[in-house]
C-alpha cells in the first residue's frame, strides 16, 4: 500500500544509542545514529538495555530534542531511542514539475493560471466533459470567458482553431472559429460568428453569423444577410381579379414552395370541376404563401423583375403563357402573348377558360419576390 513521507531509502524512523558512562539522567545532542532530533515527544519511544521506558514516568520529552527525568544511569547502560517520521496529509502547493504515472481524480475544482496539453499517440478522445445530472437544462458546458476589465466594440471574445502540419513540417492553421463582440454596450449587445478557412495557402473568412442573418466570403453589408430560409405549402385557388365568374369545385389544388431571404420559389397545380360567369373580367391564382412586394410593378411587358414566368400546362382557350405578381397581395394575375418573348402582353380573360370535360388543368412554377 503507498503511504505519504518519507521514501524508504530514508527511513520512516530514526534510531539512536546512547552508552552511558555512569550518572547521567538526560540524553541530547550527537548519539549514535545522529545528532537527537523530534517535532512531538509523543512519536518517541525510549529502551533501557532493551526495557521499554514509561514515557512520562521514567522520562519526559518536555525538553526539545532532549530525553530527560532519567533515574541515574549505570556505567555501561544502553540507552535506545527511536523516533518516528511524523508527516500530514500533503495540501500545499507544488512549485515544480510533478508527475502522475498513473489514473489521477481529483474531486474538487482545478484552476490553472498556464496552458494545458494533453498528448496521445492514438485515435482517442483526449477531452471528454460528462454530466450525470438527469433534468433538462443544458449540460455538460464548456465556456469561453473574455473577462475584460474594459470590453469594447471589436473584441475578439474567442477562438477555437483546427492546427494541421503541411508537408514542409509546419503547424498551420488549417480552420479558424471567431467571436467577434461587434457592439459592447448594455442591452443592446451585438456578437458575430466567423467560419474561416486556409484556401490557397491563405485563411480567409467564408461565412459569417450575426443580426442581420448569414453572410459569405467576408461580406459584412448588412443589406446582404440572408436571414431566412424556409420551406412549405399553399394551396392556389382561381379567383375573379376584375370578373364575376364562380369555380364550383376543385378536382385538386397543390402548391409548394421554398423562400430564400425575400425569393419565393413557387409550384403548384390545380384543376377545377366546374366554372361558370366566365364571360368578361380577368382573372387571378390566389392563396401565394407571401405578399408579394409593393416594389414591383407588373405591367403589359413582363421582365425578370416584375414577373413570374410559369411553365403552364392548361386546357383552356388562348392559354395564358405567363402569370405577374399584383403587388400588396397574395395573387398573381393571367397574361396572354404569343410566346414568352412577345414584347406585348395582355390580361388574362375569364372568357378564356375552358367549361368542357379537361376543366381549366393548370401547372405552374416561378418566383417573385416578397416584403415579408
Amino acid at each position: 500500500m503507498a503511504y505519504l513521507g518519507k521514501s524508504p531509502s530514508q527511513g520512516v524512523r530514526n534510531r539512536y544509542y546512547f552508552t552511558a558512562s555512569g550518572g547521567e539522567t538526560s540524553i541530547s545532542g550527537a548519539l549514535t545514529g545522529g545528532t537527537l532530533t523530534f517535532s512531538d515527544g509523543a512519536y518517541v519511544d525510549v529502551m533501557l538495555n532493551g526495557v521499554t521506558l514509561v514515557a512520562g514516568t521514567d522520562y519526559n520529552t518536555t525538553t526539545a530534542n532532549t530525553i530527560a527525568g532519567l533515574t541515574a544511569l549505570s556505567a555501561s547502560d544502553i540507552v535506545e531511542i527511536v523516533v518516528y517520521d511524523v508527516f500530514s496529509v500533503f495540501s500545499g502547493n507544488v512549485n515544480s514539475d510533478f508527475n502522475v504515472g498513473e489514473d489521477l481524480t481529483v474531486s474538487g475544482s482545478i484552476t490553472s493560471s498556464a496552458g494545458a496539453t494533453i498528448t496521445t499517440a492514438d485515435n482517442s478522445t483526449q477531452l471528454t466533459l460528462k454530466s450525470t445530472d438527469a433534468d433538462a437544462a443544458a449540460g455538460p458546458r464548456f465556456d469561453l470567458t473574455r473577462d475584460s476589465s474594459s470590453p469594447a466594440d471589436g473584441d475578439n471574445l474567442g477562438r477555437i482553431r483546427y492546427m494541421f502540419d503541411n508537408d514542409a513540417a509546419e503547424q498551420t492553421e488549417g480552420v479558424r472559429l471567431d467571436a467577434v463582440l461587434t457592439d459592447a454596450s448594455d442591452g443592446t449587445e451585438d456578437v458575430s460568428y466567423v467560419l474561416s478557412t486556409m484556401a490557397g495557402g491563405s485563411i480567409g473568412e467564408r461565412i459569417r453569423i450575426d443580426g442581420d442573418g448569414l453572410k459569405f466570403n467576408g461580406d459584412t453589408a448588412a443589406a446582404n444577410g440572408l436571414d431566412d430560409y424556409e420551406e412549405g405549402t399553399w394551396t392556389p385557388t382561381f379567383v375573379g381579379g376584375s370578373g364575376s365568374f364562380t369555380v364550383s369545385g376543385y378536382a385538386f389544388q397543390s402548391g409548394s414552395y421554398t423562400k430564400v431571404g425575400r425569393v419565393v420559389y413557387i409550384q403548384g397545380i390545380l384543376k377545377t370541376t366546374g366554372v361558370s360567369n366566365v364571360s368578361s373580367g380577368t382573372y387571378d391564382i390566389a392563396g401565394l404563401p407571401f405578399n408579394v412586394a409593393a416594389n414591383l410593378e407588373p405591367s403589359g411587358t413582363p421582365t425578370s423583375a416584375n414577373a413570374i414566368v410559369c411553365s403552364l400546362q392548361s386546357n383552356w382557350t388562348n392559354a395564358p403563357q405567363l402569370f405577374t405578381p399584383v403587388i400588396n397581395t397574395t395573387n398573381m394575375r393571367a397574361r396572354q402573348g404569343l410566346d414568352v418573348g412577345a414584347s406585348t402582353y395582355t390580361n388574362g380573360n375569364t372568357g378564356d377558360f375552358n367549361t368542357g370535360t379537361d376543366k381549366n388543368r393548370t401547372g405552374f412554377s416561378g418566383w417573385y419576390e416578397t416584403d415579408a
